[in-house]
């Protein structure tokens, strides 16, 4: 294919068409869908990336997690080093230990997370268990 001529001419000119510039005419065309593909690659994933949420290990109570469990409402509950986290899907509530409140937990180290067949929630901390109450929000510690 000489230079100056294009797709247009050969269109209006098959006779003059060689098996070269025919090639040549492909990799041009391949080329631009090539780069139209990354751009359109790239477009989808930035709007895409617009609608989602990013969460740092700031918004935990410890960055070393021990246990992690989900609840029927659909909560995700984290357990760590230091605390207890729920996760409603938009942001964490932390529940820690608080000295002469016994609805609290009772260690901040999470051991274990279980939810039963009554879809209760049993914490297993460092120095005893306990079961949540959701209506109230607080911890029921278990005697043993």
């Amino acid at each position: 294919m000489k230079p100056g001529k294009n797709f247009l001419f050969y269109l209006y000119n098959p006779e003059k068409l060689s098996y070269f510039a025919a090639l040549n005419l492909i990799g041009n065309a391949m080329r631009k869908l090539f780069f139209l593909f990354i751009f359109l690659l790239f477009f989808c994933r930035y709007g895409y990336s617009e609608n989602s949420r990013f969460y740092d290990s700031g918004q935990l109570t410890c960055n070393l997690m021990t246990t992690i469990c989900q609840d029927a409402r659909g909560f995700v509950w984290i357990g760590t080093e230091y605390g207890l986290n729920k996760f409603d899907g938009v942001q964490f509530t932390q529940y820690l230990n608080k000295e002469n409140d016994a609805t609290s937990l009772l260690g901040n180290i999470v051991r274990e997370l279980f939810v039963d067949r009554d879809q209760r929630l049993w914490v297993g901390c460092s120095n005893g268990l306990q079961y949540y109450l959701p209506e109230k929000d607080v911890f029921c510690t278990v005697p043993f």
